[in-house]
C-alpha cells in the first residue's frame, strides 16, 4: 500500500517539474517484494506512465511531455524469488532516492506527497549543476536540505549575504547616479 502512495506522490510532483524525465533526469522504480511478477510490474508501469502528462494513443513506450515525446521512461524493475528471500519482511519509510549520474545517493526525499521545489532542488544537487538555470542555482544557494524537516528550508545566512550584496550594489548605483548628477550640475 505504501508503494502506491509514494508512486502517486512522485508522479504528481514530476508533472509539476519544469525538467523532463528521460532528458534532464531518469526515473527508475525497483520492487523488492518477492510476490511481484513481471506482469504486475508492467501493469504498474503502464498505470503510472498514464499519469505523466498525456500518453500518445497507439505509441507504447513513448509519451508526450509538454510538446516533446519521451521514449521509454520510468523503468519498473522487480526481483525474482531466487534473489529476494521469501520470508524477509521489508520495513522502510516512505522515501524516494535521488541519485547522482554515477549511482551514488545524493538525497533522500521523504513522504508520500513531494513538493515540486524539494524534488527540483534534489535533482539540481544530484546533477552537480548540469541541469537547471541560474535562478535554480540561486534558489539552491538560499535553501538547504533539513532531514528533521524532511525538506528544503531557507538558509538564513546565505539569504542575508545575498541581501547584503544586493544592498551594496544598489548603494553604489545610487551614489554613482548622485555623483553623475552633481558633475552635470557643476558644468
Amino acid at each position: 500500500m505504501l508503494c502506491s502512495l509514494v508512486l502517486n506522490g512522485l508522479s504528481k510532483a514530476v508533472n509539476e517539474l519544469a525538467y523532463t524525465p528521460g532528458e534532464e533526469f531518469q526515473m527508475l522504480s525497483v520492487s523488492f517484494d518477492p510476490k511481484e511478477t513481471p506482469q504486475l510490474a508492467a501493469a504498474v508501469k503502464e498505470r503510472y506512465l498514464g499519469t505523466l502528462k498525456a500518453g500518445i494513443p497507439g505509441m507504447p513506450g513513448s509519451f508526450w511531455w509538454g510538446r516533446r515525446a519521451i521514449p521509454r521512461l520510468w523503468p519498473m524493475l522487480w526481483g525474482s524469488n531466487i534473489i529476494i528471500l521469501k520470508d524477509w519482511r521489508i520495513r522502510h519509510p516512505a522515501v524516494i532516492f535521488v541519485l547522482t549520474s554515477d549511482g551514488r545517493i545524493s538525497r533522500y526525499v521523504y513522504g508520500i506527497n513531494f513538493k515540486e521545489r524539494d524534488l527540483r532542488l534534489a535533482l539540481l544537487e544530484a546533477s552537480e549543476g548540469k541541469i537547471g538555470n541560474t535562478v535554480d542555482r540561486l534558489i539552491l544557494y538560499c535553501f538547504h536540505y533539513d532531514p528533521d524537516a524532511k525538506g528544503y528550508v531557507v538558509l538564513a545566512g546565505n539569504v542575508m549575504k545575498l541581501g547584503g550584496a544586493a544592498s551594496l550594489i544598489l548603494l553604489i548605483l545610487f551614489l554613482g547616479f548622485l555623483w553623475g548628477k552633481e558633475r552635470i550640475q557643476r558644468k
